[in-house]
């Protein structure tokens, strides 16, 4: 937040904002189990023992906000809370490990909790402490958060209030990602970096598919006179897909930190179309720049594989760069250099299960290339045999180990390996015979106009060697194989 300079008196006279949790009562479907006391007390699941187990744990006093999700008392298989020794007048225990059912386990919503010795980590709440310590991790009781002769925490994350009072939504709705998809923000504890790109998420807007909806970014501030109020950043769009979701993608940038001084407590607001506006948790950037490098792999196939022309293969294409957004091709060339087909892919990539050639054969060359907005390139190439299974015929794939695509390579000696190029001979009668490298010739051509003299792969020289340019810059290699009648 930028600081303004203002004048203002108030007087605050013997008032203190004070933060706990303690049992309450309230309604079922917000109870997530009940205690006899609030210290050193038995417990029993949500339903059971309503009459004399009356200081009830309750989420909506936890977090500040309904739980509004059907059945929450049903295990989802993530959302377990403790166990307990029988319905009611229970002990505790964190794992069923070596213990002799029957154990009751409490489970609610959306609930992620694990224990601690001690504070909760960034992004969980303490809803319930327990007697002893983790070990062994059986026969507790149990105690409200404010016990301070228990030191072992009930941590969970869920939706839950800021300072003032604004409800945040739970990450199953609206959250913070990276151009990967994987969770950030204050309650995966991950923060982001100035040039970064965001993914802002909101699961079921309830719109129409290609609606725009606005994501309003600020810096999340206390307002006059406890603050100077929020800082507003931008205003982005997306467009709702076929599942309800809309993303939009903040690249962060200088303008944006100028207009705040306080890098911690980033939000973005959305408004669904019931009119409920829908706040994300906090996102902290760092102002120092990060590099993290674009991946780019084709995982399936390898180079050089074989097919017939009446099969089928997987293409998959995996693409990460956490920072930035991937804008990404893959394109299929026949023997002839002619693109066949042609595929956009963004983070994460690409999987098409039994790709079919249609029935063409030959040589077939697999290209992926993906760039994003720092100017990073990367390109691989994967060359497949496609084999005609009624005609005899030679068939071959160049696979450049070293250099990769587009490298910067220091210096001006560069290492040239192909030594794993592949090639078949196929027959009717007598089916697939590899060719060895040996009987297979190797044309370089070079930007310097230059060329390898070695030529037969009777001489390693042809496929495994350094070559020296003379002027830096954009230099290239050409490569044509063929196999030796």
């Amino acid at each position: 937040m930028k600081k303004r300079i203002g004048i203002f008196i108030f007087v605050l006279i013997g008032i203190y904002l004070v933060s706990f949790i303690s049992a309450a009562v309230c309604e079922d479907n917000q109870t997530i189990l009940r205690l006899y006391n609030s210290t050193n007390s038995h417990a029993a699941v949500w339903n059971q023992s309503t009459g004399t187990y009356l200081e009830e744990i309750c989420y909506n006093d936890i977090f500040g906000i309904d739980y509004v999700g059907v059945n929450p008392h049903i295990c989802t298989g993530s959302n377990s809370v403790i166990y307990l020794s029988d319905s009611s007048n229970a002990h505790g225990a964190i794992s069923t490990d070596g213990i002799a059912p029957p154990m009751y386990s409490v489970c609610y919503g959306d609930l992620s909790c694990t224990y601690h010795n001690g504070a909760c980590p960034n992004g969980k709440i303490a809803i319930l402490k327990l007697s002893g310590t983790l070990s062994p991790w059986y026969n507790y009781h149990f105690s409200n958060v404010n016990d301070s002769n228990y030191v072992v925490n009930i941590c969970c994350s869920s939706a839950y209030n800021d300072s003032i009072g604004t409800p945040l939504q739970p990450l199953s709705q609206v959250r913070w990602e990276d151009a990967d998809g994987n969770l950030i923000g204050e309650t995966a504890g991950v923060e982001s970096n100035l040039y970064d790109e965001v993914r802002m998420v909101f699961e079921n807007s309830e719109y129409p598919q290609g609606t725009q909806v606005a994501f309003r970014v600020y810096e999340d501030d206390l307002p006059f006179p406890f603050g100077d109020g929020d800082d507003e950043i931008q205003s982005i769009n997306g467009v709702v897909d076929s599942s309800g979701k809309v993303v939009g993608v903040w690249l962060i940038s200088d303008d944006d930190l100028d207009k705040t001084n306080d890098l911690g407590e980033f939000r973005f607001d959305v408004i669904n179309n019931s009119g409920i506006t829908i706040t994300s948790d906090d996102l902290a950037v760092n102002s120092t720049p990060r590099e993290v490098p674009l991946n780019l792999l084709i995982s399936s196939p390898p180079c050089g594989a074989d097919i017939f022309s009446n099969g089928t293969l997987d293409i998959v294409i995996l693409a990460t760069d956490i920072d930035n957004i991937i804008h990404g091709s893959l394109d299929i060339f026949d023997s002839s250099g002619a693109s066949i087909d042609s595929y956009n892919f963004s983070n994460g990539g690409l999987d098409l299960s039994d790709y079919s050639f249609g029935g063409a054969f030959g040589n077939f060359k697999i290209v992926a290339f993906a760039t994003s907005i720092e100017g990073d390139r990367v390109r691989k190439i994967a060359n497949v045999m496609v084999i005609n299974p009624y005609v005899n015929g030679a068939y071959v794939s160049a696979c450049i180990s070293s250099p990769a695509d587009f490298s910067n390579i220091p210096g001006s000696e560069v290492y040239f390996d192909v030594k794993n190029t592949k090639a078949i001979s196929y027959s009717v009668a007598g089916g697939k015979t590899n060719i060895p490298i040996t009987n297979l010739n190797f044309y370089w051509v070079f930007s310097d106009g230059r060329t390898n003299p070695y030529v037969s792969g009777v001489d390693s020289r042809a496929y495994d060697f350094y070559k020296r340019f003379q002027e830096a810059g954009n230099n290239w290699a050409t490569l044509r194989v063929e196999v030796v009648d």
